[in-house]
């Protein structure tokens, strides 16, 4: 009966450890995502984003503004996934190279050149989107 209970046990233990393994290797943070997708010799020119709820576009030149959407959510925790999130805002990252599209959802965040991400935490890229004036 001991040995039993110390075989469930165990393979419990090994079956949590697995998960936070595999969990783990699935996190990122929002700037290892953006760092990866747009290359450091990269100029930001502008951003477009387009609130899709309400059928507004608007377009940022202002390079504070810029901090709200590349800076501040840099230490958001992201866990790669396959669904596509709802999406509430497409926004496009406009380079002196390339533009780069995100779509943005209240729990997940879709990179178009990265994959897809649910977030873990606070959304705090959302939140600053959703304070943005159109």
């Amino acid at each position: 009966m001991k040995k039993n209970l110390i075989t469930i046990l165990a393979l419990i233990i090994f079956g949590v450890g697995i998960f936070l393994i595999y969990d783990q290797l699935n996190r990122t943070s929002y700037q290892n995502v953006m760092s990866d997708m747009i290359d450091e010799s990269e100029q930001i020119i502008e951003i477009t984003i387009e609130d899709k709820r309400n059928y507004i576009e608007t377009t940022i030149e202002d390079k504070e503004l810029f901090d709200d959407i590349i800076e501040k959510p840099k230490e958001m925790q992201l866990r790669k996934q396959n669904d596509l999130p709802s999406m509430d805002y497409l926004i496009i990252i406009h380079t002196n190279k390339r533009d780069y599209d995100i779509g943005l959802g209240k729990t997940g965040i879709h990179f178009g050149y990265a994959g897809t991400y649910s977030v873990v935490g606070e959304n705090i890229l959302y939140n600053n989107i959703n304070q943005i004036k159109f």
